[in-house]
C-alpha cells in the first residue's frame, strides 16, 4: 500500500490522444453552414451533399474531373511566366510568395476520345486576375486549337483586371477577342464555363462571345462598375441577381449544368460540333 500512494501520478491522456488527429478533418459549407466530412466532400466532387453548393476545385481536380485518364498534355508556360515578371507589377502576395503558379494552365486533353484544347484559370495565385501572363497563356491556348483543328474549353473564373499594369492589362481583352475571332474563322467552337466567382471584364470580354456558355449553379457571374465604389453602393439589387440562374432567365448564357453532369455535357457538345 505504501508503494502504491508513492507512485507518481500521471496525467490524463486525452491531450496527446487529440494531438494524433489530424487537422481540417471538416469544413463548413458556406451555403448551409453544415459540417462536412471532407473525404465525402472530396468524394463527392467538392460539392455539398446537403445543399449542393459547389465548393472551388483546383486545376489538378478539374482535369480529374473532364478529361480521361492521363490524356492531359500540359503546355510549357515556365518561361513566359518569367518573362513576364519583369513586365507586370508584383502585388503583395506575388512578393511574399515569388514561386507561385500559373494563373492560367493550357494544353491538349480528350473526353472520350474526342480531342480538344483546355485552358483552365488557377483562381488561387492571383485572384483570376487578368494581366499579361495571363492574357499571354489564354492567346496561346487558342493559336493551339487553332493549329490542332480542335475545339477550345476554357473554365473561367476571376475578379477582374489587374488595374496595376493600366494598358498592358486592358489590351490583353483586345489581343484574346481578336485571337478568337481568328479562331470562329476556323470553324472550331470556343465553349466557356463560368466558375464562381467570375467579375467584370472577364466575362465582358471573351467570355460573352463564346458559342456555349455554361454555368454551375450559384456561379456569381456579373459585370462591376470598376472605379465607382460610391455608385455601386446606393444601388440596391436583389437576391440571386448576379449568378448564373439569373443570367439563364435573361438569355445571357446557354444553360447552368451541374458538377456532376458537366462530362457528359461537355462530351454531347464535342460530338455535336465534330459531326
Amino acid at each position: 500500500m505504501t508503494k502504491f500512494s508513492a507512485r507518481t501520478p500521471q496525467p490524463f491522456l486525452a491531450d496527446a490522444v487529440l494531438r494524433q488527429v489530424p487537422a481540417n478533418l471538416w469544413t463548413r459549407c458556406p451555403g448551409c453552414r453544415a459540417l462536412i466530412y471532407r473525404r465525402q466532400l472530396k468524394d463527392n466532387i467538392q460539392v455539398c451533399p446537403q445543399c449542393a453548393f459547389h465548393f472551388r476545385l483546383t486545376v489538378a481536380e478539374w482535369i480529374e474531373l473532364l478529361l480521361d485518364r492521363n490524356s492531359f498534355h500540359s503546355e510549357k508556360a515556365g518561361a513566359l511566366s518569367r518573362a513576364a515578371a519583369s513586365a507586370s507589377v508584383p502585388t503583395q502576395r506575388e512578393i511574399e510568395s515569388p514561386k507561385l503558379p500559373d494563373p492560367l494552365v493550357y494544353g491538349s486533353g480528350t473526353i472520350d476520345g474526342l480531342p480538344f484544347e483546355l485552358a483552365i484559370s488557377d483562381f488561387d495565385p492571383t485572384d483570376g486576375a487578368l494581366h499579361w501572363t495571363y492574357g499571354e497563356q489564354l492567346a496561346r491556348s487558342v493559336e493551339c486549337a487553332i493549329h490542332r483543328g480542335v475545339p477550345l474549353l476554357t473554365v473561367n473564373t476571376s475578379l477582374g483586371m489587374r488595374l496595376d499594369e493600366g494598358i498592358v492589362t486592358v489590351m490583353q481583352m483586345a489581343k484574346v477577342s481578336s485571337v478568337l475571332t481568328m479562331l470562329a474563322r476556323a470553324h472550331q467552337p470556343h465553349i466557356a464555363i463560368l466558375v464562381d466567382v467570375c467579375h467584370s471584364s472577364i466575362f465582358a470580354s471573351f467570355i460573352a462571345g463564346a458559342d456555349v456558355i455554361l454555368a454551375e449553379p450559384g456561379a456569381t457571374v456579373r459585370f462591376e462598375c470598376v472605379g465607382e465604389p460610391k455608385r455601386q453602393r446606393r444601388l440596391s439589387f436583389s437576391a440571386g441577381c448576379h449568378t448564373g440562374e439569373a443570367l439563364l432567365k435573361q438569355g445571357m448564357i446557354d444553360d447552368v449544368v451541374p458538377r456532376a453532369e458537366l462530362r457528359n455535357r461537355l462530351n454531347k457538345l464535342l460530338r455535336i460540333y465534330q459531326s
